[in-house]
């Protein structure tokens, strides 16, 4: 799933304007990423509705360059996930991972930013995850999802995202 601002750069060229802070900018980045969310998700409904599992696959932004290449991606078009689809396993080892819980993600009018609660949360999810790995993986993994936060923010990979989005025309400023 790309952000795509091809035609639209096609069609600034073709009538001589300037038109480039519609697609160059951080909203024209948000627009084309949303975008790109909007029809991935629709995709996996329809696939699950139709039996199929899927994953998204975040993982193709470790090499921007090269998923361009494969996908001979011009500018103005830039890779923001991929999708996965298939049969999925039935063995229990095969369980969907689960997700938080929705009163941990829905606020109703206002966000509710206790810290308390939310902490407590966490806690709870945090023993979900390391249950749902442990089983899936006999024991070999037990991270909770605090564990995974905390390598992720601390990662250094996908610094270049900046420069690989210049690169691709999308931010230009």
């Amino acid at each position: 799933f790309v952000i795509d601002y091809y035609r639209h750069h096609l069609v600034d060229q073709h009538a001589e304007t300037d038109m480039e802070n519609a697609y160059g900018s951080t909203e024209g980045l948000l627009v084309g990423a949303i975008d790109a969310a909007l029809v991935a998700e629709n995709i996996a409904v329809t696939a699950e509705d139709m039996g199929y599992g899927i994953v998204f696959l975040g993982s193709l932004r470790n090499d921007v360059e090269r998923v361009r290449e494969i996908l001979d991606l011009p500018d103005y078009v830039f890779p923001v996930f991929g999708m996965a689809v298939g049969e999925p396993a039935d063995d229990e080892n095969g369980a969907a991972k689960p997700r938080l819980p929705f009163d941990h993600v829905f606020h109703h009018n206002k966000y509710r930013a206790d810290k308390e609660t939310q902490y407590a949360q966490m806690a709870d999810y945090d023993q979900t995850i390391s249950e749902y790995y442990d089983q899936r993986t006999n024991g070999n993994r037990k991270e909770t999802w605090s564990q995974q936060i905390e390598m992720f923010l601390g990662n250094k990979a996908r610094l270049d995202m900046l420069e690989q989005l210049q690169k691709s025309g999308l931010i230009q400023r």
